[in-house]
């Protein structure tokens, strides 16, 4: 037998977002907006609390879904945010998001199923996919203002349909599904029995008073996972810490992936993610709009169709105007203005580019500036 690697691998890609980070990296002066990389420090009580478990010596194994405290406080956490009755029971501890959507994709898929992806969308979800062995299949919102209807989604269902995945607000562009288009998602869920993947670890991010979320309706609360994360809304990304909400035959299946991939989450942080629960991230969740709203806000000065950003820290502005793909505009702004972003078509919508907020004011608006100034120049070469 031939020494040869798993086929599913010439499916999955590599990070273009870590790509271009480093491409930044390299280029002297560069300001990069490239990495969805939180610019402020841990919260100190967090911290605190770490250390006061490292000081009990709480440094041996946990029980396999996390510690029976902190899933209780996550359940109680994420019962106080919608309709639900979730127990620890429904609850799982991960290493991250990360850990949690690709066990969660793993747990209900099989070879040839198909799960909707809605574009634009985080690059990992349709490289877990393939890793299962099961069928990415998109829909582009990017025509229906970012949002989803019900005709768009029978579009793309067939009867090999198993999940779909839902990431509002959403990386790339920021925008939130609102309460039509998550209708939308559970009427045919009701007519089409599929199960719905909700990344929500910018959840806490979100710039409106409320997140319309599939939640909230009973009647299909046992085909919802919900994926959250600590790393986002508390500074907290080095940490690799997240949980599964499901209901508990999901969870009991769950487990059989989540003990043999990472056998339990750290002890050391169970007691620290339980301090993060009770913390309010609002001031970081301001700064992150009003850095957002800044960069919206030079983007349509520089003339650039651009979404409004609901939350998260991103923005999602359209090149296409200047008659290069995306991938060679982020590489041309680098090396001529200092200016680093993601190529769109890392996220399945090529013709745009995504700039992360995570950076303070002073170096937005000497990123601005340069990217104006660049703009400005491409404009007047097309037209030259």
């Amino acid at each position: 037998m031939s020494l040869t690697f798993n086929a599913r691998l010439h499916d999955v890609g590599t990070s273009r977002i870590r790509a271009f980070n480093t491409l930044a990296k390299q280029t002297p002066g560069c300001i990069s907006l490239t990495i969805g990389e939180p610019d402020f420090d841990t919260p100190e009580p967090i911290c605190d609390a770490v250390i006061h478990s490292l000081q009990n010596k709480e440094t041996h194994y946990c029980p396999n879904a996390g510690s029976d405290e902190l899933r209780a406080k996550a359940a109680s956490f994420e019962n106080g945010r919608r309709h639900t009755r979730y127990t620890k029971e429904n609850v799982c501890i991960t290493i991250g998001a990360s850990e949690a959507l690709f066990s969660s994709l793993y747990t209900i898929l099989n070879p040839g199923d198909e799960v909707i992806i809605p574009l634009p969308a985080y690059p990992a979800y349709v490289n877990l996919v393939h890793l299962c062995g099961a069928v990415p299949v998109f829909l582009d919102l990017s025509t229906a203002d970012f949002q989803m209807h019900k005709e768009m989604l029978e579009n793309v269902i067939s009867d090999k349909t198993k999940a779909i995945i839902l990431n509002s607000p959403n990386n790339p562009t920021g925008t939130i599904l609102n309460a039509e288009s998550i209708q939308a998602v559970h009427d045919v869920m009701k007519t089409h029995p599929m199960y719905a993947l909700i990344d929500a670890v910018y959840e806490q991010l979100s710039f409106l008073d409320e997140v319309p979320c599939l939640l909230s309706y009973p009647d299909i609360l046992d085909q919802c996972i919900l994926v959250q994360s600590f790393s986002k809304p508390y500074a907290m990304t080095g940490w690799r810490m997240g949980y599964v909400c499901a209901s508990e035959d999901f969870i009991n299946a769950f487990m059989k992936v989540h003990i043999y991939a990472i056998s339990c989450p750290p002890s050391l942080f169970q007691k620290a993610c339980m301090t993060a629960l009770d913390y309010d991230p609002a001031q970081m969740k301001e700064a992150y709009h009003r850095r957002s709203m800044f960069l919206y806000k030079s983007l349509l000065d520089m003339q650039l169709p651009v979404p409004e950003p609901q939350g998260a820290f991103y923005v999602f502005p359209c090149i296409r105007e200047f008659g290069m793909d995306d991938e060679t505009f982020c590489k041309e702004m680098i090396q001529k203005a200092g200016v680093a972003a993601v190529p769109g078509s890392a996220f399945g919508m090529p013709g745009s580019i995504r700039l992360s907020s995570c950076v303070n004011e002073e170096k937005l608006q000497e990123a601005m500036r340069r990217m104006k100034l660049f703009v400005t120049q491409l404009r007047e070469n097309t037209h030259a």
